[in-house]
């Protein structure tokens, strides 16, 4: 479902105009030769299994299409597999959990769900909604009403949490070796810690100043304080 109908009436200019798409299920599974729509949608439908139940797993509990729904999600649809996994150029809302259902090929992370900012306008996107019952429960129907929403404007929405553009990588220490745990102190310090080869007990890593400077050398917990410092805390050496 998705409008206008038809490559004819929905252009760059009509969609930056309106600044409204909303995708549901086979609106993924048009215009294979339109690069346009297939980025505006956020990936092409590749396959399904049989309907079937499904877990859903809410990543975001915040955006009004998923706010009203539990972490997990219980039900029955035809679920897509898609010809890539759009996370990183869009931000996913929910996944599904291929260990709940036969027929998924996208492994531990498989959107089925998303939103994104897109040539002017807003997108949103639902994998859901095959079977005529989908549109008789009520949690779906808020799921579409909530993307309809947003997609308008009429309910704000950040759709921008976890796109790649939006993140920049910062190397703090490129021989860190085994890190398992990290904080950032108040002052922007920091400190993490890491597992060391062949002793007993954890290490923690030099002290790293936002800009990669190191401050300090190692200290070995070998399941006794450091000076003052608990075994448990992350602490200045």
């Amino acid at each position: 479902m998705y409008w206008p109908l038809s490559k004819s009436g929905l252009s760059s200019a009509t969609f930056a105009a309106a600044a409204v798409f909303v995708g549901i299920h086979s609106a993924a599974d048009t215009e294979y030769g339109w690069a346009w729509y297939g980025d505006l949608v956020g990936a092409y439908f590749d396959s399904h299994p049989a309907i079937q139940q499904a877990q859903v797993q809410v990543a975001d509990r915040v955006h009004p299409a998923t706010d009203h729904l539990s972490a997990r999600w219980q039900r029955r649809d035809e679920w897509y597999n898609y010809r890539r996994n759009p996370r990183g150029q869009v931000h996913v809302l929910a996944t599904l959990d291929e260990g709940s259902y036969d027929g998924g090929n996208h492994g531990f992370d498989h959107p089925i769900a998303w939103c994104h900012d897109y040539d002017g306008g807003r997108s949103w996107y639902t994998g859901g909604g095959h079977t005529r019952e989908s549109y008789g429960e009520p949690l779906f129907m808020q799921h579409i009403l909530g993307g309809i929403e947003h997609a308008s404007g009429v309910t704000a929405a950040d759709c921008g949490a976890t796109l790649d553009t939006n993140f920049e990588k910062v190397v703090l220490d490129g021989e860190a070796e085994n890190p398992i745990d990290l904080a950032v102190a108040p002052d922007g310090r920091v400190f993490f810690h890491r597992a060391q080869k062949g002793a007993e007990g954890i290490s923690t890593g030099p002290r790293i100043d936002p800009l990669g400077r190191t401050a300090s050398g190692i200290d070995r917990l070998r399941g006794r304080p450091v000076g003052n410092c608990p075994r448990s805390r992350l602490c200045p050496q």
